[in-house]
């Protein structure tokens, strides 16, 4: 006020107390302001002339307001030594709560890779491992029509039969296995999508 010589609520550009009070990052609910000027002997005296003013007293005796400001500074207004007193009154806005948006787990994301890795090398071996056994069926088949009255080769057959038949259990093992991991693959990955989901969703919210 002394800087650009005025007394007001309102300044020569428009400023009130609520505006000083967003640009210093005052979140407010309640602004109120007093405000005073003159040559008086005592701070009291300034404080005396407010409660006799209704709107002022209102101000100081407000049971909404929790924070005070003050201000009492002399200098020259209009070419008269002067005191300007200021008086602002306020209560804060509550905070705006951040948003709180958890990610997909990495974790579980790590988890879900790793698991698919195996999976894709456990399918690899079986792939071969069915080769392998095609290949092998069809050479016992083969020997089971030349074989007829040769023990030797009775014997050999045998052989590859009872290796034939280990192969198979190992090949039905591997791929009982295959198909008890995936359901849990799927599960995991299900659990994944709908966290990103979310995820995604609160982030886009307002």
């Amino acid at each position: 006020m002394l800087e650009k010589q005025y007394f007001a609520h309102v300044s020569p550009t428009g400023e009130q107390a609520y505006d000083i009070a967003q640009k210093v990052g005052y979140g407010y609910r309640i602004i109120a302001e007093n405000i005073a000027a003159g040559l008086f002997y005592t701070n009291r005296k300034v404080v005396d002339g407010w409660m006799q003013s209704p709107g002022h007293r209102k101000n100081i005796l407000s049971a909404q307001v929790r924070e005070m400001g003050a201000s009492v500074i002399k200098g020259r207004m209009n070419g008269d030594d002067t005191w300007v007193s200021v008086q602002i009154f306020g209560l804060q806005s509550l905070p705006v709560p951040e948003k709180s948006c958890t990610p997909p787990s990495r974790e579980l994301l790590r988890e879900i890779e790793a698991k698919r890795a195996e999976l894709g090398s456990l399918g690899e071996r079986l792939t071969a491992l069915r080769q392998e056994l095609d290949a092998e069926r069809d050479s016992i088949e083969q020997e089971r029509k030349t074989a007829h009255g040769d023990p030797g080769r009775n014997d050999d057959l045998t052989a590859k039969i009872r290796a034939y038949n280990e192969k198979t259990g190992l090949y039905n093992q591997s791929l009982a296995e295959i198909k008890a991991r995936g359901p849990v693959l799927d599960s995991m990955a299900d659990e994944y999508n709908r966290a990103a989901r979310t995820y995604r969703d609160c982030m886009a919210s307002d």
